[in-house]
């Protein structure tokens, strides 16, 4: 099963290769929800089920970040992900390369 790919970092939040927010934007606003990644959400579900209309639920995602991410731009994200229905989340770490290892 293919698992929806959201990438975050200090700069942007990517869904599928697609920028739909700008990080600072989300920080700043007051809102929980966030229009840009919903609006994907939804883009990306309809587009699923026009494949296949067996299935029903959202699916899994994993959300791929470093751990300098802001908390609440976490919690945002993962709010937004639940108020659209997606259930099935995963978190990863990106690792540090060698050559940044070496220059710390």
């Amino acid at each position: 099963e293919e698992t929806l790919l959201i990438m975050v970092n200090n700069d942007n939040l990517i869904v599928q290769g697609r920028k739909v927010a700008a990080a600072s934007d989300i920080v700043d606003s007051d809102n929980n929800i966030i229009a840009g990644l919903k609006q994907e959400l939804e883009r990306q579900l309809a587009q699923r089920l026009s494949i296949s209309s067996e299935q029903q639920e959202p699916g899994a995602v994993t959300i791929m970040g470093d751990k300098e991410i802001p908390y609440k731009l976490l919690k945002r994200i993962l709010y937004t992900l639940s108020e659209s229905n997606y259930k099935d989340i995963s978190l990863a770490v990106v690792k540090k390369s060698d050559k940044e290892s070496v220059a710390e």
